[in-house]
């Protein structure tokens, strides 16, 4: 096999799965906690649970939607804008029957072209300032309408924010690890990905007894 190359799937499984597993601790951090100490571990867990499930359904731009595999380590991934990042298999890979773990490095280059395009994007997002009052002068229309539209600004800003926040929660780090289950790609591919990962955890082994 010189390369292995599948389009991967949405998750329903592991969407399900990690909805759960938020669940579970948004109520155990309820029966233990109280005040803003809940709060604002209830406000990490929902952000949490929203970056993970779309991450699992191939909601975010980074989301991987296509995986290479190349006989010398490389590897490869194709995002939802279409663009191609380039990167290594790692050896900490998991293989069984049900689930598989792709561990990917990813280069320098590519987690700072990844940091220039949340950058922008954040800036795209980041909203023109809508009015200027003119202080103690401005009649009450305007004072009123300047404290909505400050308001509004209040609301984008945030919103601008929480999409940054969740760019990079689904943006490459290091390392990346691709969690596939039964759903994420057809029979076929998954058992040709098996085979590969193993074959590669059997090639390093003994490149290492080598040395």
């Amino acid at each position: 096999m010189a390369t292995l190359r599948f389009p991967l799937q949405s998750s329903r499984i592991l969407a399900v799965l990690l909805a759960l597993l938020h669940f579970f601790a948004l109520f155990s951090a309820a029966a233990s906690l109280e005040g803003w100490p809940l709060v604002l571990v209830e406000a990490g867990v929902g952000l949490s649970a929203v970056g993970a499930i779309g991450e699992a359904l191939q909601r975010w731009p980074d989301s991987a939607l296509e995986l290479e595999l190349h006989e010398d380590g490389r590897a490869a991934w194709r995002d939802r804008r279409g663009i191609w990042h380039e990167g290594k298999l790692r050896n900490s890979s998991y293989v069984s029957s049900w689930l598989l773990i792709v561990a990917l490095a990813v280069p320098e280059a590519t987690r700072e072209r990844c940091a220039s395009e949340r950058a922008q994007r954040t800036r795209r997002n980041a909203p023109a300032s809508l009015c200027s009052c003119a202080g103690t002068a401005a009649s009450p229309a305007t004072r009123e309408r300047c404290a909505s539209e400050r308001a509004q600004r209040t609301c984008r800003n945030a919103l601008a924010y929480l999409c940054s926040f969740l760019g990079k929660a689904a943006s490459p780090a290091p390392r990346r690890l691709l969690v596939l289950l039964s759903d994420a790609a057809s029979p076929e591919d998954l058992r040709k990905l098996r085979v590969w990962l193993r074959w590669r955890s059997v090639v390093s082994q003994n490149t290492r007894d080598a040395q």
